[in-house]
């Protein structure tokens, strides 16, 4: 699994490159053989006083499926990469389990398809 980060974020709070990669191995660790690429973007926003003015988006490529983006916006960094990666995490579950129920039944999916176009075509 390959670990990008770009980052205009100067914070003195920031956290380091090393544990952000630390924090992403642990959180993806089941899937590590399947993700290909992690990229996170930190950077700043314009929110009024007292908002989320941190933004991090993360987008993981993985085999077989479609590229996952996701935006996460926080008051600091450290909550902000927190709330994308735990995101990140569960949206690879999901992503992993529909693979997988393709692969053990595509005439499942097809027929799931047949019906809904079905019950559009009635209406």
């Amino acid at each position: 699994m390959q670990i990008v980060i770009e980052s205009s974020v100067v914070d003195q709070y920031a956290l380091s490159r090393a544990s952000i990669q630390a924090r992403v191995r642990y959180l993806l660790r089941r899937h590590e053989k399947a993700i290909n690429l992690v990229r996170i973007r930190l950077a700043p926003v314009s929110a009024p006083l007292g908002g989320a003015n941190r933004q991090c988006q993360l987008l993981l490529r993985v085999d077989g499926i479609a590229p996952i983006l996701i935006t996460a916006r926080a008051r600091n960094t450290t909550q902000a990469l927190e709330h994308a990666l735990q995101h990140a995490a569960m949206k690879a579950i999901q992503a992993r389990k529909r693979q997988w129920i393709r692969r053990l039944n595509p005439l499942r999916v097809l027929d799931g398809m047949r019906r809904r176009r079905l019950r559009y075509a009635a209406a």
